[in-house]
């Protein structure tokens, strides 16, 4: 009977074998004006937005360099081999009295991966991840993320944001967002 042991032991690593090693980075960004009016973040088709549920969608363009494995789960998500250091979000408007135009406005946005239970500050930009997002088998590393605004600017009226991203190896991208007229 011990011998029937050893002959199901290696067919028993080979299926315990297989998880997706995924590596990848992002080679450039652009934004765009959304609005979080329902269940997730939606395109904003005019100039207006709610104060109250506007957002950025940042657009991330990323390029695989290495897939080993036979199958993809939560265990081993993706590794970003040149990950976000450094996230900035200004305003061409001044958001508050403490806030003028050029100010950084991180503290006012989270970002949104997939997963509202999930929200990171933006001093966490390097965790960005689709890991608990419920399309992660589908889109295994993200290609956007948004930016919740979480506190809406005392100064109602244009706004033009920019977001600055940092990478780990201190490449920068830089967008804006056409003008959008919060209320």
């Amino acid at each position: 009977m011990q011998k029937l042991w050893f002959l199901f032991l290696p067919i028993f690593l080979i299926s315990c074998e297989g998880d997706y090693s995924i590596d990848y980075h992002w080679t450039e960004i652009s934004i765009e004006n959304y609005a979080n009016y329902i269940d997730v973040p939606e395109p904003v088709t005019d100039t207006i937005a709610s104060s109250e549920a506007y957002a950025i969608r940042v657009w991330l363009t990323p390029v695989e360099t290495k897939r080993k494995g036979r199958y993809l789960d939560r265990e081993t998500p993706p590794r970003n081999t040149n990950s976000c250091s450094d996230m900035l979000v200004t305003s061409s408007a001044t958001y508050k009295a403490s806030h003028l135009a050029g100010d950084t406005l991180n503290d006012f946005f989270k970002i949104y991966a997939g997963d509202y239970s999930n929200l990171l500050p933006l001093n966490r930009s390097s965790y960005m991840s689709n890991e608990d997002a419920s399309y992660f088998f589908d889109e295994p590393y993200p290609y956007f993320v948004d930016l919740l605004m979480m506190t809406p600017p005392d100064s109602l009226g244009a706004h033009k944001f920019t977001v600055q991203m940092e990478l780990q190896d201190g490449t920068v991208f830089i967008d804006s967002t056409t003008n959008i007229f919060l209320n």
